[in-house]
């Protein structure tokens, strides 16, 4: 499951959504905080990232610990799971929900969407700047 290209300084946090969704989808045992210390960059910023790009973009941007970066990559991958087990797949990412992560860690959902939403923006106006 690819997501469409991304189309030049027209990045959306939708798009940012698809291609974070789409990496714990085709690599369901990733943790969360997958990429690595080292350093990685973009081939080519004038060509749509690849799923792999996007854990290793976001702690660039939000920062490789933050809680923005954490809670963005936990949704994704809780959506990832969502979806898999809606379509059937044979090996659905490993999780809960939202709502489990939310409650376990004493978090009001609404705050956690508006931070997932605000660092799914931040992601994209980045993508985007870089790119021009």
């Amino acid at each position: 499951m690819t997501p469409p290209p991304v189309a030049p300084a027209a990045t959306t946090p939708d798009d940012v959504r698809a291609w974070l969704v789409a990496f714990f989808t085709d690599l369901p045992n990733a943790p969360v905080y997958a990429a690595s210390r080292g350093q990685a960059a973009f081939l080519d910023l004038d060509k749509s990232p690849s799923g792999l790009d996007w854990p290793r973009f976001s702690a660039d941007v939000l920062g490789a610990r933050s809680r923005d970066r954490l809670w963005v990559l936990t949704w994704a991958r809780c959506e990832a799971r969502r979806r898999a087990i809606a379509r059937n797949l044979p090996n659905p990412p490993g999780g809960g929900s939202i709502r489990e992560f939310c409650r376990e860690f004493g978090v009001h959902r609404a705050t956690f969407d508006r931070a997932v939403d605000r660092a799914l923006a931040i992601l994209a106006a980045e993508w985007d700047r870089r790119r021009s």
